[in-house]
């Protein structure tokens, strides 16, 4: 991927933003395979990892840095990494509270005792 690519994504070109989409897709595909067991789970679903990753991208392209010393894949994966850990922690948190069992009390009792 050349800085001109980039660039042109940087100033709005539709044509260079699907371009970039499309060179960073197994990279994205490889970041959401790493939560397998949480989709197996049903937790989350492919769909929305993948959704998610194409807007860490996209977010990716505003924020880079040209004359950053890395390359531009790096910094997009770094943030794919990023995006998908905090959207699956806050998904794991709340499928925890859902199906937690609360007493008369106001305690929360897990129905596994390791999910504390």
């Amino acid at each position: 991927m050349t800085k001109l690519v980039i660039l042109c994504a940087k100033f709005e070109s539709q044509e260079a933003k699907k371009e970039i989409l499309a060179e960073m897709e197994p990279f994205l595909y490889k970041c959401a395979l790493m939560y397998l067991p949480i989709i197996k789970r049903r937790i989350v679903e492919m769909d929305d990892l993948m959704e998610l990753g194409h807007v860490a991208i996209l977010q990716a392209i505003k924020k880079y840095r040209l004359d950053a010393q890395m390359k531009f894949s790096t910094y997009a994966v770094w943030c794919i990494k990023r995006d998908l850990r905090n959207f699956v922690n806050k998904q794991i948190n709340y499928y925890r509270y859902i199906h937690a069992d609360l007493d008369g009390d106001g305690n929360i009792n897990y129905d596994d005792e390791d999910q504390r």
